[in-house]
């Protein structure tokens, strides 16, 4: 996994201060955590997708570097993976998938698992995306695109 932050001037501090007390009350990490670089999460396996990673690993991630209510974007979706922790993290999500049949499969495990939400949720297949990002130039305002 790789995170990605914006390019800024601003320490980590300015950061937390954007966000309100409630926020991050609800999003600081409780109980003990890992604090060496070794992790210990089982793996995971699915009968569509080869190459799942476990949510115990995307929801540490999601967990540390993000707050509730943040936006997680996963460009490699796969099976939704990274949704379905963001979710249960109260964060959203937006996912982009290259193979169609997985980006379908994504849309179904979510849907099935009533994590799906229009207002909240957006999985893509990669051509959607594209198209979506064309029409979205033309567009006043990212609201329009959802």
């Amino acid at each position: 996994m790789i995170v990605y932050r914006k390019q800024t001037d601003k320490l980590i501090d300015w950061n937390i201060r954007q966000y309100d007390e409630e926020t991050i009350e609800a999003s600081r990490v409780l109980g003990e955590y890992e604090k060496t670089n070794l992790w210990r999460i089982a793996p995971s396996a699915d009968p569509v997708h080869p190459a799942v990673f476990p949510v115990e690993l995307a929801s540490r991630i999601i967990q540390f570097y993000s707050y509730r209510g943040d936006l997680v974007f996963d460009p490699f979706a796969g099976r939704g993976t990274v949704g379905i922790a963001a979710n249960q993290l109260g964060r959203y999500y937006f996912l982009t998938e290259k193979d169609p049949t997985y980006a379908q499969y994504a849309k179904r495990l979510l849907s099935e698992s009533n994590l799906f939400c229009e207002k909240s949720v957006q999985v893509r297949s990669l051509n959607e995306f594209t198209e979506l990002a064309q029409r979205s130039s033309r567009l006043r305002s990212i609201k329009d695109v959802f």
